[in-house]
């Protein structure tokens, strides 16, 4: 069985705050199932865990004062939630963050083995060079990456000392360019893409992939599935998709979850160009109350979803279904 990706796996922040630190959402669900049946050693380096933790902080802060801002505009809100609850908002921030710890920590429980690295692989002599240098992950618009800077550092000199390679999974365009620079790690824009690399079958998926970005069918299916949905773009704002029209597919992460005779379920991540009739609540200048709005808009987005397909007699793979999976989108 071959596999191209490392066995070493290193997760940006970016990827649990792309999923909202929700860890059982889909595009971190095809790496959850792999561990079930490969050896994966999950790499947490120190300056990793502090940056989740002030992602936590931060959060949950702006979570109190979302919550208090709603509250004060509308007084309704108290009988949706438990007095006890409003009245400790501080001290309930304190105990959410104990449970996004937790999250965490389960999530972490499914890999086969988890390593903490310390300080001890920091070499903060080359952090301060890139930073003078404006070498990625530091740049002219993030001069001040440090915890990057030392993570990458740390996961360095860990590959360089066994001699191992190490996959970096990472939406941030800057891990990119400084994993470029250096034979041990290899970069991933996503869980999907690092899944996909792992699973025997790669090639075929490549080619499916390639199929499906140029499927009208498949298009057909991801508008079928946005119509007529309402869609949360923010605390107390929704909007209604009337109708949707996929143009163009720009970029599709597929990772298979299971594969049973001729039925195949992946998770996908899926970005397209649209153009859509929607209606949503808007505020007039100088009003006091939202109306309703209808429009037409041209626009990106990223939706990530299960994907069924079925085995034609052809013996090519036919996409069947599709399920989006719908939080918050922001579609203007």
């Amino acid at each position: 069985m071959k596999m191209d990706a490392p066995n070493n796996l290193f997760i940006d922040t970016s990827i649990y705050r792309g999923a909202g630190f929700n860890y059982d959402a889909i595009r971190l669900a095809a790496l959850v199932e792999i561990t079930q049946f490969q050896s994966i050693l999950l790499l947490l380096p120190e300056t990793t865990l502090r940056e989740m933790d002030s992602h936590f902080k931060r959060g949950l802060v702006s979570a109190e004062k979302t919550m208090r801002k709603a509250l004060s505009s509308e007084p309704m809100l108290r009988y949706f939630l438990r007095p006890k609850l409003i009245n400790t908002l501080d001290y309930q921030r304190e105990n959410s963050r104990v449970d996004a710890w937790q999250d965490f920590a389960q999530f972490t429980s499914r890999f086969n083995e988890v390593l903490h690295l310390g300080y001890e692989y920091l070499n903060i002599h080359d952090v301060q060079d890139w930073r003078s240098e404006l070498i990625a992950p530091f740049s002219e618009r993030k001069k001040n990456e440090y915890s990057d800077g030392m993570t990458l550092s740390i996961l360095l000199n860990y590959a360089k000392e066994r001699s191992e390679h190490i996959a970096v999974v990472s939406e941030d365009d800057d891990w990119r360019q400084a994993c470029e620079r250096y034979k041990e790690l290899e970069f991933y824009p996503s869980a999907l893409a690092y899944s996909e690399h792992r699973d025997p079958e790669v090639e075929q998926y490549v080619k499916l992939k390639l199929h499906l970005k140029k499927d009208p069918v498949f298009r057909t299916l991801i508008s079928k599935s946005l119509t007529e949905r309402e869609l949360e773009v923010g605390f107390g704002w929704d909007i209604v998709i009337h109708s949707l029209n996929v143009n163009e597919i720009t970029n599709l992460d597929f990772a298979a979850i299971s594969n049973y005779k001729d039925d195949l379920t992946a998770a996908i991540s899926v970005e397209f160009t649209f153009n859509a009739d929607v209606e949503y609540d808007h505020v007039p200048d100088g009003g006091e109350y939202p109306i309703r709005k209808r429009t037409s808009i041209v626009s990106m987005i990223t939706v990530d979803g299960m994907l069924l397909l079925n085995k034609c007699n052809d013996g090519n793979w036919y996409a069947s279904n599709f399920t989006p999976e719908l939080e918050r989108y922001e579609l203007f």
